[in-house]
């Protein structure tokens, strides 16, 4: 041991001779005394392996007279409380940084991509990445006001994917954003919504407790109406963008899940220190705990019935493809009671959920006492009132998903047209010969995700008011139902003559 070293350990109360074991056991370590002394960041960055060595157990030595305790000899269980002690400093340090704001939400927002990912069957999906944050995107629409074909989401949709030869539409867009109800907000959501009418292109985002007016979903819980809270003048813009025909191209998920355990040393350690991210002994917030957002559950679900039918239909219900399964579930003891976390931030009842659903949301309810989680609903943001059932039926997620598909495939069947000099006829049998292969009577769940129309009819006529262009009117029945009726959907295109 050098001198410097002995004199700091003197200072801190404990003297060699009151620890007889250290000075036996460093005289059994044959280490090359550093030239000079070392700071942290020399004892891991240029130091040889013996000088750490060395710098570690005089740190060792220094944490262990600073308890002020008599230490008879230095032993496996002097040591490990040494080390307990480092772990909560270290423990300490990480869970500023891990519960710092904006560090938890870049880790939730690469868990919740990593959540759809590794989820997905990729045989016949493909994932595009954008890094585009929400002010971001507010400001570039200001930049191009109205001219909407302008801003970068149309070039980036429309122009790159839907209106280039040879490219493949984009089913749907994933927005990981928490939207609120202010003015910009509800902005960003009209001027979205029609560039993704413009290419049939749904988008999914979120919103959570702030759009409410609450501090958390928890407090959402307890009212009694929420119909109500959206009556209030500063929901004039929500209530109007609602009423816009675009606005079903919108769907708004709730109710954040689950990303992860708190680290713990028994459910979830951490590799390299006893890493216990929650204090046990406290009430616990739920701020603390890692929280993804519901867009993600939602991508896993699509991408999960588009690899499986080839059509994103399969995404509601227990039994429906609506269910997201295998969420932590974080089990613990707090003032001597056994404790559960749900896997979502709020339990929502099936009263609420059909509250919620019919005022513009898709959320995600959490069974009781279970590992999963279920989309029940799909409804767009749009409100389609109570009078036309073929409104209700056109503003819920599934069917806008089949009809913007079709729409794709009716544009690359356009575009390869070009040029034929057929007659309207010809086209009209090409593509009823086209649709039908999407139609079955048949009854079971499994035909029916498969072949998703139970009947089907295309109308080429030409267009009185666009000379050299045709008007294509395909009308679709879905085998679905909406409260016990057959609905059908109409789809109208325009198609050059030549």
């Amino acid at each position: 041991m050098s001198t410097d070293t002995q004199n700091q350990t003197d200072q801190a109360g404990v003297t060699t001779e009151e620890l007889p074991s250290v000075v036996s056991l460093l005289s059994k370590v044959k280490l090359d005394e550093p030239p000079e002394p070392m700071s942290l960041k020399d004892a891991f960055e240029k130091e040889s392996d013996s000088a750490k060595m060395l710098f570690a157990l005089d740190q060792l030595i220094k944490d262990i007279a600073s308890t002020g305790q008599q230490v008879e000899r230095l032993d496996k269980e002097v040591i490990d409380k040494a080390i307990s002690n480092i772990d909560e400093q270290i423990s300490a340090q990480v869970r500023t940084i891990m519960h710092q704001s904006e560090f938890k939400s870049l880790e939730s927002s690469w868990r919740g991509l990593d959540f759809a990912v590794s989820r997905t069957d990729f045989e016949n999906v493909q994932v595009e990445i954008l890094n585009c944050p929400k002010n971001k995107l507010i400001e570039d629409f200001n930049n191009v006001g109205e001219d909407l074909p302008e801003s970068g989401l149309f070039k980036q949709i429309y122009d790159q994917a839907y209106n280039q030869p040879g490219a493949n539409p984009i089913s749907f867009v994933i927005a990981n954003y928490e939207i609120d109800h202010t003015a910009p907000d509800i902005a960003l959501l009209d001027k979205m919504s029609r560039v993704c009418a413009a290419s049939h292109c749904p988008i999914i985002t979120s919103v959570g407790s702030s759009f409410f007016g609450v501090n958390s979903l928890e407090e959402l819980s307890n009212k009694t109406n929420i119909n109500a809270i959206f009556n209030e003048n500063k929901y004039l813009k929500w209530r109007s963008f609602r009423k816009g025909v675009d606005s079903k191209y919108v769907g708004l998920t709730m109710n954040k899940f689950l990303l992860r355990l708190p680290y713990d040393p028994e459910n979830a350690p951490a590799k390299s220190f006893n890493f216990q991210e929650l204090d046990l002994n406290k009430d616990i917030d739920s701020n603390l705990y890692l929280w993804g957002n519901p867009v993600f559950a939602f991508m896993a679900n699509l991408n999960k019935s588009f690899a499986k039918y080839g059509w994103a239909v399969n995404i509601r219900g227990a039994k429906s493809g609506g269910k997201v399964e295998d969420l932590p579930i974080h089990l613990f003891k707090s003032g001597g009671t056994n404790q559960m976390r749900l896997p979502c931030e709020m339990y929502i009842t099936e009263t609420k959920e059909v509250e919620l659903s019919e005022s513009g949301f898709i959320p995600l309810s959490p069974y009781e006492n279970e590992d999963f989680a279920v989309f029940f609903g799909a409804h767009s943001a749009q409100d389609p009132g109570k009078d036309n059932p073929d409104d209700k039926l056109a503003a819920n997620m599934p069917y806008l998903f089949l009809v913007s598909r079709f729409s794709h495939y009716l544009k690359v069947i356009q575009r390869e047209e070009i040029g034929s000099n057929k007659e309207k006829e010809v086209i009209q049998l090409e593509l009823e010969k086209w649709i039908q292969k999407y139609v079955t009577e048949g009854t079971s769940e499994e035909a029916k995700v498969n072949y998703p129309l139970k009947a089907a009819s295309v109308v080429v006529d030409d267009n009185p008011d666009a000379p050299g262009y045709y008007d294509v009117t395909i009308n679709v029945r879905p085998h679905f139902q909406l409260e016990g009726m057959n609905i059908n959907l109409s789809l109208v295109s325009r198609m050059p003559t030549q």
